[in-house]
């Protein structure tokens, strides 16, 4: 999960600056404690130490920053369909809300949102949306009525959607009106379900439908119109309140709802901000996020908050209309270049694809354009370290003016950073799109559990691989993991030279646990899944002796002696075992394999009982076009041939050579998909991580055939 560095920073590329400070261990059973530099952990944003909770922040930002613009949404002038029967749309120009209408638009849904559905103080009222700014603002509307917000990843679809709403007893949800028609599909399964508050139009077929069903369908522009000028009623949250029930998308098994009080996201966001303005990103900047992330992820619903703190201008988009070139952007532009944000987030997944999509563009190309674009990154890659300690990243003038400048134009030309999280990146990813886009790329580590709390870079500090020192509001240590051979004591290894192990991190944002239902359990599915919530409540979740509270990641981190930043190393679901006893990481070699552009995705599988790993990989369309598949049952075909397959062993050998994987971690069995892995075919989750499982049963006769 990204944390997120802002701005230019204080201190020039290539220098540190003390982010780690550490306690020491007292006794040899204990492990060393690592802090933010001065030692001390913050709960609430600098500036802000009056908020107790988020309804405080909402009104303060509101004083604060009054007629500035806040959210913003491009209107749908036209929505059609091409000859293939794609969604196309043609948007307007942004335009905002000020911050003085945000909060009294989140009052007035409140009052209205609670004399219209009868909702009271605590009561769940769950969010099943698309990232925006309606959705924030039922969520800070809920929040004034100190009403408890479930969110559902839209992407979940109506097993996801139905699953939140009973187990949290839900009897009003927040959709967006074309989700709508999802939730009537469950709606018999969510008997305790009574109102539907929709976001945008509803057709009167749906809305008749949701009339026989029982269900009563209200706007949440209705629901603002009625509460318009009204005081809420009900006792004020407070800190310890829940405001938050985050259900995870969950890579195995049911999603778990993560409990995040008031004042576990407001230590997040603290510590978010804290780094944010120790760059040079200031409330009186000119600052605009773009905003296309799920809000259901704790990332983007973090970030955004901290954009309220600094009164930036949020603008709303979606991946389908990202750029000029989206796929559903029709006689418009696409956000990027309407918005012209000047911070953006990306997870690895997008910023691997920006890469191979380069590189097929590449390849594309005359010969002479390939040799200036193989000069020009080149130049950019051998000369990082010297143009960093010149004050810039990426590359060198020349270049960036003759191949790179038309790049920058994708994003709206302003990017000022690029943050990345949710997964590991891989180091040459970052560099080759720092050294295209000209802008740092800065990493950091946290989780929906710790509410986006964790560990970022430093201002300056541009080294691929690192995940930086704590937050502000956070602190971390090591635990030794022996079956992996992680040890804190691998300190004093010269060879090694950094303390290893598994990574808890600890402070106020830690969450307060997972959501386990009150009411009993109608089945034995339902008694299994919350006999697993408890137990791990009791083993993901502790308070030491000193009062703070700590998480148990799984997460396998190093920490280097000389700077003290952390660094993902593996996962201990992550790591196989394999016949004669290495171990290996399959996320690593996944990365790896990523890289090269003839794959798409991949996927590693590792058994005890085997001495190599197998590859799970699906072509890239470009490489199985070339083969000559273009049909769909050709392209079925092609992945079953044995000679298709032993052109990608070559491929797998060769950039796992250049890139240093040993023998061990080079797959030597190779499996072909033709299908590429996504949320709707449910080999994805919504937050872009792989399904182990179900990719896995998909293509299950392959492995068996080929012994795995």
């Amino acid at each position: 999960m990204a944390s997120l560095l802002f701005g230019a920073p204080s201190c020039p590329y290539g220098e540190f600056n003390d982010r780690t400070s550490y306690v020491a261990a007292s006794k040899s059973e204990e492990s060393d404690i690592f802090l933010p530099a001065d030692g001390h952990v913050i709960s609430k944003p600098r500036g802000y130490e009056a908020c107790e909770t988020l309804n405080d922040l909402r009104k303060e930002v509101a004083r604060r920053f009054d007629a500035r613009p806040c959210l913003g949404t491009r209107e749908l002038i036209e929505a059609s369909t091409d000859e293939k029967g794609r969604e196309k749309l043609t948007l307007g120009p942004y335009e905002y809300i000020s911050y003085a209408e945000f909060e009294s638009s989140a009052k007035a849904f409140a009052s209205g949102l609670c004399s219209l559905t009868g909702v009271v103080a605590r009561d769940i009222v769950t969010v099943y949306a698309e990232t925006k700014a309606e959705w924030m603002l039922a969520l800070h509307g809920c929040m004034a009525a100190n009403l408890q917000v479930a969110t559902v990843y839209a992407t979940l679809g109506a097993d996801g959607a139905s699953f939140a709403i009973n187990q949290t007893a839900s009897k009003v949800c927040v959709a967006d009106s074309k989700l709508l028609k999802v939730l009537l599909t469950v709606s018999e399964e969510c008997k305790q379900l009574k109102y539907v508050i929709t976001i945008g139009n509803v057709p009167a077929k749906l809305l008749a439908d949701a009339k026989a069903k029982g269900l009563a369908v209200i706007s949440a522009a209705d629901v603002i119109e009625a509460g318009m000028g009204k005081d809420v009623s009900g006792p004020p949250a407070k800190p310890s309140d829940i405001a938050v029930i985050m259900y995870t998308s969950g890579t195995t098994g049911a999603p778990k709802g993560v409990l995040m009080s008031h004042a576990n996201i407001l230590a997040g966001v603290a510590g978010l901000t804290e780094t944010a303005t120790s760059g040079k990103l200031t409330a009186d900047s000119e600052i605009v996020y773009l905003a296309y992330l799920p809000l259901a992820h704790i990332m983007e619903l973090a970030l955004e908050h901290v954009m309220l703190c600094l009164g930036a201008a949020v603008a709303y988009g979606s991946p389908g209309t990202f750029t000029d070139s989206a796929p559903k952007i029709n006689n418009c532009v696409g956000d990027a270049s309407e918005a012209r944000p000047t911070v953006l987030v990306c997870a690895p997944a997008v910023l691997d694809k920006i890469r191979s999509a380069v590189m097929a563009k590449v390849s594309k190309a005359s010969a002479l354009s390939r040799w200036i674009f193989h000069m020009a990154i080149r130049a950019a890659m051998e000369r990082r370290d010297s143009n960093i300690t010149r004050g810039f990243v990426g590359s060198p003038p020349f270049w960036n003016k003759l191949v790179f400048s038309k790049m920058h134009a994708i994003l709206g030309g302003r990017v000022q950073w690029i943050a990345s999280g949710s997964a590991p990146l891989d180091p040459d990813t970052q560099v080759f799109v720092e050294c295209c886009f000209n802008v740092p790329i800065v990493q950091g580590y946290a989780l929906t559990e710790t509410s986006c709390g964790g560990c970022c870079v430093s201002p300056g500090d541009v080294t691929p691989g690192t995940v930086g020192g704590p937050l502000a509001s956070c602190m971390y240590k090591l635990e030794d993991w022996k079956e992996g051979g992680y040890m804190t004591a691998d300190k004093d290894d010269p060879s090694i030279n950094a303390t290893r192990g598994e990574v808890h991190i600890g402070g106020p944002s830690i969450a307060m646990g997972y959501f386990v239902p009150s009411t009993p359990a109608r089945n034995d599915e339902e008694a299994k899944n919350i006999k697993q919530l408890v137990s791990k409540n009791a083993s993901d979740f502790y308070t030491d002796t000193n009062g703070t509270r700590w998480f148990v990641t799984g997460d396998i981190g190093a920490v280097d002696n000389e700077h003290r930043r952390l660094m993902i190393v593996d996962r201990k679901k992550d790591l196989v075992k394999l016949r004669h006893g290495e171990y290996v990481a399959l996320s690593k070699v996944e990365g790896v394999l990523q890289s090269d552009a003839a794959i798409d995705q991949v996927l590693c599988v590792g058994k005890s009982t085997k001495t190599t790993l197998c590859a799970v990989i699906v072509p890239s369309r470009d490489h199985m076009v070339a083969s000559g598949a273009s049909t769909e049952a050709e392209k079925e075909a092609l992945c079953k041939d044995p000679k298709y397959a032993e052109a990608f062993g070559a491929i797998v050998k060769d950039v796992a050579k250049k890139r240093g994987l040993s023998q061990t971690e080079t797959p030597s069995v190779i499996v072909l998909s033709p299908h590429a892995w996504t949320v709707e075919n449910d080999l994805l989750t919504a937050a872009q991580k792989k399904k182990r499982p179900q990719i896995l049963a998909s293509v299950r006769e392959a492995l068996d055939a080929a012994g795995y």
